[in-house]
Order: C-alpha cells, then structure tokens, then sequence
C-alpha cells in the first residue's frame, strides 16, 4: 500500500503539516532522493536525537537534519551530532568511519547565519532547500544551495488537506517603534514569534494594552501572552510573559490538579549571545507570579530548566526526574514540538505554542 501525507495549504503555498510528516516522506523516499540507504531515524546519541542516519554506497555515514521553518541555529545543531557521533561510532559494522561523514540539512529556507556559519565553520554542510510545486500533481522539489548536486522532483501522495486561510498582519507602527529603541535584541526572533503566535489560531489576537505592552489572546482582559518593554537609564529592555501550567499533586486526595502562573522570561533570551544551545537556555530565567497584568507581585524566581523538569515530570507523571531531558526530547518530539533545551528559538517555539495550547481549551 502506498504511503501518504498530510499537507497544509497556507495562502496558496504548500506544506507538509509539521515535521514528521516531512521526515515520514524523507524516510520513506530517501533512496530515490538522495541515493541513500536509510540507517536509524530518531536516533539518541548523548543528549541529542539525529533526525535520520543514512549510509552512502562507499559506507559513508551521512547525518540528515530536517527542519519544517527556518532554523537560526541548526548548523550549531548538527555539528553536536556530528561530534557525538564521531565519537561513539555507532553501527560500525555498516559504516566506514575512516571516510568523511556527510551532513545534509533539508529545510524551506535558510537563516543568513547559517551562510555566515558554513563560511567559517571546518565542517561541511549541503544546504538542500525543499518546496511543494503544484503541477500536474503536489511534488516535492529540491535545490542545492552550496553544491552541484541536482535531484529529482518526487511526487508526494496525499491523504489529507487543511487549509489555512487567515492572514497575519504585518508589526504596527508602535510595536515596530518599541522594537526600534532596543539594542543588542535579536528582533528577527522576536518578530519571528509574535508571527508564529499570530498563526497558531485565528481567533487570538494582537492588542495594544498601553504604549509599552502588546497583548496576545481573545481580549484585553483574557489574553495568554504578552510583550512588555521598558527602560532602566538609557537601556531600553524587552520582556515576554506566558501563562504556563505547573502540575502537582493534592496531598489529601492524590489527584493531579494544574495551577496556572503568568511566567516572565529573561530578556537575555533575546539578546544576541555567542553562547548557543542548551548553556544558553539554562542561563535564562523565569519569574513566576500569579497576579493579573500590572499588578503581579513576583513570586518566584527560577531557571527555565527547573521549569521544563518539574513540567515534563508532571506531564507524564514521573516518580523520579532521573532522565528527564531524554523524556522531555522524546515528548516533544511525539507531538511536533521544538526542543526547548536545543537553543532559544525551540524554547520560545516550545512555550508559545504549549502556552496557546492551554489557553485555547480553557476560553
């Protein structure tokens, strides 16, 4: 039986769901391709998991990292593979490893760092750019950004269509002048998540609540997000605040009850850093009060690793935390979830969308 696919139509562009049905129909599809021989697929190597392993006819291990939207860090990303497998030599009875391991990158489009990253970096990295053309059918088409390789359009059977007809207004003048004042921000990320909250669902909302705080819900009074600037001197600062569930147990009954809190991230998630990855993420912080919009008492002051421990242990109700980024990984994962440990864009992807999630069931 042949396999299919869920797409997403997005104002008349094509889209596989989320990543695992790109990496079902990559898996599925990688000999004719890429000429390569499928190996492992969510393979976990010291802290990381490969996307997909594959081997070459000379038995060359080739690393193959997919990614569903634009990824800021994934050359860093890769290269943490890279090394852990060089290290562990895994499948050594099937790859050479006295020949160069490959790394293939697949994703609709690249960041101007990653550029900037494969220039200076030892490793090399072959950018492959992938759409969906609509011709006589949906096909999967793919461009060699850094390379001569060429490659064959694939057709991609479908078994079902969403689409997605809403529209995402572009930053109005006031936030776009808030964002102006701030030094040292990463304000692609910044206008890269108010986009990502904007499209999760029509019915949230972009709401100025004052000349300084933009609000993300239904209304002013109900809303799940916000971005909060300020000024301490000279320095401007920029803040965003979920509302996040903590889980636990009542002591008296043993039943498991949530308590929702309005959790403020450091702005140094923001501020550009030549630390990357999981150092970068426990060195941010999370203030958590339980107080409405303006008139929060802060009560709590916690890394976001604390955070993602006690929430993941909750989740699935863990006795213990021993393993719990492993679990954590794998949960992501299972649900098309970015990796929170795996740099800041994942760890904001991971609580905006985990954020709406919850609120959208409780309005």
């Amino acid at each position: 039986m042949q396999q299919s696919y869920r797409l997403i139509k997005k104002q008349e562009q094509w889209h596989f769901a989320n990543e695992a049905e790109l990496e079902n129909f990559i898996w599925d599809n990688l000999k004719d391709i890429f000429n390569l021989t499928p190996l492992k697929r969510q393979h976990y190597i010291e802290s990381n998991i490969c996307d997909i392993l594959a081997i070459s006819k000379n038995k060359e291990l080739v690393i193959i990292e997919l990614k569903n939207m634009v990824d800021r860090y994934v050359i860093q990303q890769t290269t943490r593979y890279y090394h852990a497998l060089l290290q562990e030599k895994p499948f050594a009875d099937q790859v050479d490893y006295t020949k160069p391991v490959g790394i293939i990158i697949l994703s609709p489009g690249f960041h101007k760092d990653n550029y900037i990253d494969c220039l200076y970096h030892k490793l090399f990295f072959e950018l492959i750019e992938f759409s969906i053309v609509n011709k006589a059918s949906l096909e999967f088409k793919t461009q060699h950004l850094n390379g001569s390789k060429k490659f064959k359009n694939r057709a991609i059977p479908v078994a079902e269509v969403q689409e997605n007809k809403f529209t995402i207004e572009p930053p109005s003048r006031a936030l776009m002048n808030s964002l102006s004042k701030l030094q040292n921000y990463d304000i692609d990320l910044i206008i890269e998540t108010r986009k990502r909250i904007l499209s999760f669902n029509p019915s949230i909302k972009e709401l100025k609540f004052s000349p300084s705080t933009f609000l993300f819900g239904k209304s002013k009074n109900n809303s799940c997000i916000d971005f909060t600037f300020s000024q301490e001197r000279e320095n401007h600062k920029f803040n965003i605040a979920f509302r996040l569930p903590l889980s636990f147990r009542d002591v008296s009954t043993g039943d498991k009850k949530i308590k929702f809190y309005r959790m403020i991230l450091d702005d140094r998630a923001f501020l550009r850093t030549k630390s990357k990855g999981k150092n970068e993420i426990i060195q941010n912080h999370l203030l958590l009060s339980q107080k409405a919009l303006g008139k929060a008492r802060v009560r709590q002051v916690t890394y976001v690793s604390a955070y993602l421990r006690i929430f993941i242990c909750g989740e699935l109700n863990l006795k213990s935390d021993r393993g719990w980024e492993n679990k954590l990984a794998r949960y992501c994962k299972e649900r098309d979830l970015g990796n929170p440990l795996m740099g800041n864009s994942q760890l904001l992807a991971f609580l905006t969308d985990f954020s709406l999630g919850y609120y959208l069931k409780r309005i």
